[in-house]
């Protein structure tokens, strides 16, 4: 396993349900297909069906390994 820190990558993403990213947060754990995942809670703003939108969701960090 190629452990430099060119071999490695962070992925972020957003979700709004803690029970859903819960597991999804446990498969790529227990799945090693993560290293490491961090979670903060945000609020995010958008555009949505012609207006702006707001939604408290979960920005979501995830160390993995570059294919």
């Amino acid at each position: 396993m190629n452990t430099s820190p060119e071999s490695y990558v962070v992925v972020m993403t957003t979700f709004a349900d803690d029970n859903i990213g819960k597991r999804i947060i446990e498969s790529l754990l227990e799945k090693k297909l993560a290293a490491c995942v961090q979670v903060l809670p945000i609020q995010s703003y958008y555009h949505w069906q012609g207006e702006i939108a707001s939604d408290t969701e979960k920005h979501v960090m995830i160390t993995t390994c570059r294919k």
